[in-house]
């Protein structure tokens, strides 16, 4: 055998036994990763009133943390008969899993930026924006006055949604809002019966009344909002179990809900500064309401500064350390005198991530919009630098 020939066996049993060793780490790992899944856009013949035969879509993708199963949702009637706006129906947010109750799979969420709900606009993107130790979910809009993004975010094992909206403005913001509709544990209504809604904050529990109850909130008080049904309570095998929801008081100036036999809306007015709004919601299916309520109470201080502290960046780049990687790629180049393509390729590859990461990095930092297409390009790029890191691995070894 040639001493070329052993040494090309030899590195490739190297290079198979840390592959190796990677899966080895990688199978570790897997009982501590979000799954998720994106079946892709529907388009169906609409049946709502007034929008027969139009064009709908939909589109839902599931992050299940080993733990509790999300699903983020949207929808609207996107039929050319409405130029350039689109009908959302009920709404255009949905979180179908893990109830359809709860936050409301119909539309739990909206955003009003200058008293315009940014539904109204056509959607630019959804997309699957990482998986693995955390899951990610984006929507973007091109609103009138601002491009928006919505991230949706879970961790593995854990049992929360965590959502940063960001903003960055095209002209003057003036007043931002949100609001969030629920029906919990129960479709009371729907199904002709009646319930008794709740509704708990460190302060006090607001209760359904005769007529609706329209009530203010203190923000930085009643920073936390559980959501439960007296009636429709698993404890007494009724209902799905109670949901919750969790924001920054810093960033609200004032907030209200209005208690129905049937939804309960809240509305949050936050300060028109803010370029990242941050909230958490929880569905707590199959759990009672005292045991739900234990937990967020025991609980919502943690996530509270998780919240504030949690780096929405892609998790892949975040930790995708620059010196590190510059260091080990200016190694491996310096052991090729001539300058091969695989080199070549590397140092293309690593200039731009280098730009890509400071770039995002930098937008991250400012607390505002972090361009999705920038950040969707470095991820995908990763994966190609440590392919091409592994080549030149290789090309080292057989000159020397």
């Amino acid at each position: 055998m040639s001493t070329r020939m052993g040494v090309v066996m030899v590195a490739a049993v190297c290079l198979a036994a840390l592959g190796a060793g990677e899966g080895r780490a990688a199978d570790v790992a897997k009982a501590a990763l979000v799954s998720v899944n994106d079946p892709g856009a529907t388009t169906t013949a609409g049946r709502h009133p007034g929008h027969e035969g139009h064009e709908y879509l939909s589109r839902s993708i599931t992050m299940d943390t080993g733990r509790t199963r999300y699903g983020i949702r949207y929808g609207a009637c996107v039929d050319k008969a409405h130029g350039d706006k689109v009908v959302p129906y009920e709404g255009y947010i949905g979180m179908p899993l893990p109830t359809s109750c709860n936050w409301y799979h119909g539309g739990f969420l909206f955003i009003v930026i200058n008293g315009a709900d940014i539904g109204a606009t056509r959607l630019k993107g959804m997309r699957v924006a990482e998986g693995g130790e955390r899951g990610a979910v984006d929507m973007v809009w091109d609103a009138d006055a601002a491009l928006v993004k919505a991230r949706f975010l879970t961790l593995a094992n854990d049992d929360k949604l965590l959502v940063e909206i960001s903003l960055r403005p095209k002209k003057e913001i003036k007043s931002l809002a949100l609001r969030m509709r629920c029906y919990p544990s129960f479709f009371t209504s729907h199904h002709k019966r009646f319930g008794e809604r709740a509704v708990t904050s460190a302060v006090t529990t607001r209760l359904q009344g005769p007529e609706a109850v329209t009530a203010e909130i203190a923000p930085e008080k009643e920073w936390w909002l559980f959501y439960a049904d007296n009636v429709f309570d698993v404890a007494r095998k009724e209902g799905e179990g109670p949901c919750a929801m969790l924001f920054l008081p810093e960033q609200c100036v004032r907030g209200s809900m209005h208690i129905t036999n049937y939804p309960v809306e809240t509305s949050l007015e936050l300060k028109p500064s803010v370029r990242s709004i941050r909230l958490a919601f929880w569905d707590f299916k199959g759990r009672t309401n005292a045991d739900a309520l234990a937990s967020l109470k025991a609980g919502a201080e943690q996530t509270q500064a998780a919240l504030r502290s949690t780096d929405f960046l892609n998790r892949a780049i975040a930790t995708w350390n620059l010196a590190k990687e510059k260091a080990e790629a200016e190694k491996l180049m310096g052991q090729l005198k001539d300058a091969t393509k695989t080199r070549q390729k590397l140092s293309a590859l690593f200039d731009r991530m280098v730009a890509l990461q400071r770039e995002l990095r930098s937008q991250a930092g400012s607390g505002g919009w972090v361009d999705d297409d920038k950040e969707a390009e470095l991820v995908g790029l990763i994966p190609q630098y440590e392919q091409a890191k592994w080549d030149l691995k290789f090309e080292a070894l057989l000159a020397d």
